[in-house]
């Protein structure tokens, strides 16, 4: 898959409602999975970004 083709895909899902059961199933996957430290940076970045974002809105 092309990279334009990627971005059209993801435009076109972004925003969009997951049924609650789809929530679920998607939740009791990855239930119990370990992350890798790098994960857990990368998330951890990301949560700062947008915590420092949301006082500069607000």
């Amino acid at each position: 898959m092309n990279q334009s083709t990627r971005e059209k895909l993801s435009l076109a899902l972004k925003g969009r409602k997951l049924s609650k059961s789809h929530v679920r199933n998607m939740r009791k996957a990855l239930t119990g999975r370990k992350m890798t430290d790098e994960t857990k940076a990368k998330m951890s970045e990301s949560a700062k970004q947008r915590h420092a974002r949301e006082k500069l809105i607000a």
